[in-house]
């Protein structure tokens, strides 16, 4: 009887140990994407029905960026599972500030009824930036605008340097989405 219980007990104990680590581990992965975003961006980011990808061409004032519905293609999750992971950015390089050209390729936003997020992402300098300073984004309007995407991503406080492997991860998603 006191061995069973002693068998039950230190299972239990093994248990919540374990549990505990685990807890630990995932915080580990993403408080400081947590600590950029922030709760809500992060939780819309993750779990958003419906995604688009703006490919914004290099004449963007003779031709007009590209919207595609991504929300059910394959690989989205890996996509979504890489901007709230913290070992997706460089968190050594320094600090982007709004000196850096920031030149948008292309952007995702995250939609859920009224609540949008747009990520920018920037191939040349690896910055990936959150347009926050325009509030709900009609994309219309910013046909042809790409030096007000431009300052609104340099006046971004959520900005940060993406490691080259999520990059190239993001441009071969961006890529398989636009050629389906």
């Amino acid at each position: 009887m006191k061995r069973s219980l002693l068998t039950i007990g230190t299972m239990l104990g093994l248990a919540i140990a374990l549990a505990g680590y685990a807890v630990w581990f995932h915080y580990q992965q993403g408080h400081r994407c947590l600590a950029l975003w922030g709760a809500e961006t992060a939780n819309l980011i993750r779990h958003a029905p419906r995604v688009e990808l703006i490919v914004y061409p290099d004449d963007l004032p003779q031709r007009e960026p590209q919207s595609i519905d991504i929300s059910a293609k394959s690989g989205l999750v890996h996509a979504r599972h890489a901007l709230i992971t913290d070992s997706s950015f460089d968190w050594t390089a320094t600090s982007p500030g709004s000196t850096v050209d920031f030149h948008p390729d292309f952007a995702l936003v995250f939609r859920e009824a009224e609540t949008q997020v747009v990520l920018v992402f920037d191939n040349k300098s690896t910055l990936v930036a959150r347009l926050e300073s325009i509030p709900p984004i009609d994309l219309e309007p910013m046909t042809g605008q790409r030096s007000s995407i431009e300052q609104a991503a340099a006046d971004s406080r959520s900005r940060a340097v993406l490691s080259a492997t999520a990059l190239q991860a993001l441009r071969t998603f961006r890529d398989r989405c636009r050629s389906r």
